[in-house]
């Protein structure tokens, strides 16, 4: 339908800083897009930052303009977007850039480039036998990589940094930046506004924010728990400061208490399912 695909492109650009991550943490530095070395420090340690910030402050503006656009509910297009933002666009990146992988990363190498030094440089032949061939031999994925156990440990070893960087700036830094925007509000009909009410900044205490957000740290802890076991307690004090925000803002700024509609529990509960169906699956 076109409301869903004009919400998949959104989400696409909405993920752009975790395909980032995993593109500077598999290209090398000779590489054809020519990226410079801050960008590839900003990106690979700055990425979780600039991924949380997008959440909080461009993600909610984005979902509440879509819904009252197309009428979709805001709790699904919640959970589509903090599924693809928090962990899995980076891993689909991962999954096509990494070596061990489908080495995607090598059609961005100077080396697999006919055009270049580098790649006549490899390109080694011994009495008109050909020893080594770039294109051949380097730049393209080796057969059956999806049995391989390297692809996946490769997957978790590019994610796991992200993803506790991700839940440690959500323990810590979020609670100190949602402060100091509410300190910065003032309140008008059980809600908080700045700039004259063209941003409302209680937004992330709408029920249906806050169970895609709740419901998207339970699949991470379930999912990658097991794999990146530090994630555990992070996403825990994470909920726990959350649900601290909760209550000051309720009960300190004065924001209305909403009640959660069946459709989005259901669908929160769906969504849960999905997760477990998948750990399941992969445990066999």
């Amino acid at each position: 339908q076109p409301p869903g695909c004009c919400w998949c492109c959104i989400v696409a650009v909405l993920s752009l800083p975790s395909v980032a991550f995993a593109l500077v943490a598999a290209i090398p530095s000779n590489n054809t897009l020519q990226f410079s070395a801050w960008w590839v420090k900003f990106f690979h340690y700055q990425a979780a930052l600039v991924i949380v910030l997008v959440d909080m402050f461009i993600t909610p503006l984005a979902v509440a303009m879509f819904s009252d656009a197309t009428g979709m509910r805001r709790s699904m297009l919640s959970m589509a977007a903090r599924l693809f933002t928090m962990w899995l666009a980076a891993v689909l990146s991962t999954l096509y850039l990494t070596t061990h992988c489908m080495n995607g990363w090598a059609q961005l190498w100077n080396v697999c480039d006919e055009n270049t030094e580098d790649y006549k440089l490899f390109n080694i032949s011994l009495g008109g036998n050909p020893i080594l061939e770039p294109k051949a031999d380097l730049c393209s994925a080796k057969e059956s990589w999806w049995s391989d156990s390297a692809c996946p440990r490769a997957v978790v070893n590019t994610m796991a940094p992200l993803l506790v960087s991700k839940m440690v700036t959500r323990a810590f830094l979020q609670p100190l930046i949602t402060l100091l925007r509410w300190q910065m509000s003032y309140p008008e009909g059980g809600q908080l506004y700045m700039l004259r009410g063209l941003i409302c900044t209680s937004r992330s205490l709408e029920p249906g924010q806050q169970a895609s957000l709740l419901v998207t740290w339970a699949e991470v802890a379930l999912l990658w728990g097991a794999l990146v076991p530090v994630l555990l307690p992070a996403v825990l004090i994470a909920t726990g400061t959350n649900m601290l925000m909760c209550k000051v803002g309720h009960s300190h700024f004065g924001v209305e208490h909403l009640m959660l509609d069946k459709t989005s529990a259901g669908m929160s509960r769906r969504y849960l399912h999905g997760s477990l169906s998948v750990l399941i699956f992969f445990q066999n």
